[in-house]
């Protein structure tokens, strides 16, 4: 059983403290090989993020069980912790010197969404302790990206810190759970009081979602300030096909990534200011951020991509997807926006060899060049690998070849892609690859390449679009485990 408790002072002192570490430096440290990677880490699923120019945190699973680990990447050691019982993430970010993972708490009675806090420091002494948060258990949801920033309030000098989730929310479709009922009190569309789908058949169903929580993880009144709040906005399917996939933060802004329509399909992007309150409505004359959005509408209405976002230099981000026109399924969509102005700026097709498969993106750590980690046939070989592209997302260019590569060893599926400085590293089933970007295109006896063809495509104007979301207010546990830090040596199966 576990035990929720309120959060302790110390916790509380993570928000407040101030760790400067080597992102925003000029000088980075030059990793000492050029390529390697090690042997297997997760037979499931794993997810990795830089935390300085020579350590990445990653979270992976085995046997049932989460494990968080500091991974240095010089000395190929790593220092691991496992997760409580029936907590599974999806996605993480590192705010100073702490990481935070989203993902589902296994619970008895169903699957709560989660919410995993870590003090990175404490990865390296003889005891850590993971702080789980858990929206209201009532809420049955499973939480699959995040995304954080500090932010400041006028006339108050400390620091404060605000989470944007993405997820599903699930419940019984016949309305034996308070799901549908309790968030028909609280929705403000129009006056009347819409209800979600009410299938008859014994099932589950299933609805998008995004949150604001605030950290520490906390609840206050309706009427409390936003930085003790969290906010849940529901997507109801029945009246709006929308789902939101991914969620970005640019220097001013948060951006919220998605698709609607049935039979005419379009991108969805809302842009809400990166301050104290994002996704509540406190008064439904004044609406929040969220609810004005704009759409793009795809030239395919048999279209069914999934967009992975990130956020290139000042408020502009990439999205990147596979499967947006069915006529033509060798092909990845890379788009550039511009979140000041909603112009799509730059829009180009990477022509694939067969039938790509976007898996994970993340912006290079200099200029507006993305590293989009994906599946498809790599064409020397005419097998299915995973591949990682270095691409510019800017570019306006008719057409240039970009180089890509992949690792020489059995295809072992990859899960996760971060850049560290110069150089990427990814994580799936072996731990790698861990490479300098400078080596794309060439070969040697851990890694090959080739090149493939980017061309440029017709951008789409915006149009704009609205819709009030369901708004509710749910209340939080979180509970703390002691947890001690194991060492772990990875045997390096092949480095240049």
């Amino acid at each position: 059983m576990k035990t929720h408790t309120t959060f302790s002072p110390k916790v509380i002192s993570l928000l407040l403290i101030i760790v400067f570490d080597m992102i925003g430096n000029q000088a980075t440290a030059q990793l000492p090989f050029n390529f390697k990677y090690a042997e297997g880490i997760s037979f499931e699923n794993s997810i990795v993020r830089r935390y300085n120019d020579t350590k990445a945190i990653v979270y992976y699973e085995i046997g049932g069980f989460g494990y968080v680990s500091l991974v240095d990447l010089i000395n190929d050691q790593g220092y691991r912790i496992k997760l409580d019982t029936g907590i599974f993430m999806n996605d993480m970010c590192i705010l100073k010197d702490t990481v935070f993972l989203c993902g589902r708490d296994e619970i008895s009675s169903g699957m709560a969404g989660c919410i995993v806090a870590i003090d990175i420091n404490e990865l390296n002494s003889g005891m850590a302790t993971p702080i789980y948060f858990d929206p209201s258990y009532w809420i049955h949801c499973n939480f699959k990206r995040i995304k954080g920033y500090e932010y400041t309030i006028p006339g108050d000098e400390r620091k404060y810190a605000k989470f944007l989730l993405v997820g599903d929310i699930y419940f019984a479709c016949d309305t034996t759970e308070p799901f549908p009922r309790v968030f028909s009190l609280f929705n403000i569309n129009d006056g009347n009081n819409y209800t979600y789908s009410t299938a008859s058949e014994d099932g589950r169903c299933v609805v998008n979602s995004v949150w604001e929580v605030s950290y520490p993880f906390s609840y206050g009144s309706p009427s409390a300030a936003t930085t003790n709040q969290i906010v849940l906005r529901a997507v109801n399917p029945d009246i709006h096909p929308e789902i939101i996939h991914d969620v970005v933060v640019t220097e001013n802004y948060v951006a919220f990534i998605g698709l609607e329509g049935v039979s005419s399909k379009a991108i969805t992007l809302h842009i809400c200011n990166k301050d104290d309150n994002v996704l509540r409505n406190f008064i439904p004359s004044l609406p929040a951020d969220f609810i004005n959005y704009y759409s793009y509408p795809l030239s395919s209405n048999n279209a069914n991509p999934f967009y992975h976002a990130c956020a290139l230099n000042g408020d502009r981000i990439a999205i990147v997807a596979d499967s947006e026109d069915p006529t033509s399924p060798d092909q990845l969509y890379i788009r550039a926006i511009d979140l000041n102005t909603q112009t799509m700026f730059a829009s180009q097709d990477f022509v694939g060899s067969e039938k790509p498969h976007v898996i994970d993106v993340a912006l290079a750590l200099n200029g507006d060049s993305i590293l989009v980690l994906y599946n498809d046939k790599y064409l020397p070989s005419n097998v299915f690998r995973d591949m990682v592209c270095k691409v510019d997302a800017s570019s306006t260019q008719t057409y240039y070849y970009q180089p890509c590569i992949v690792d020489k060893m059995t295809p072992i599926p990859l899960n996760s892609i971060d850049a560290m400085p110069k150089s990427f590293i990814t994580t799936g089933r072996k731990f790698g690859m861990v490479s300098k970007t400078s080596i794309m295109g060439n070969a040697d006896k851990c890694h090959e390449g080739v090149d493939y063809l980017l061309k440029k495509s017709t951008t789409i104007d915006p149009r704009t679009s609205f819709f009030r979301y369901d708004q509710f207010m749910p209340t939080s546990n979180s509970w703390e485990k002691v947890a001690v830090p194991e060492l772990i040596n990875y045997k390096i199966i092949c480095r240049e």
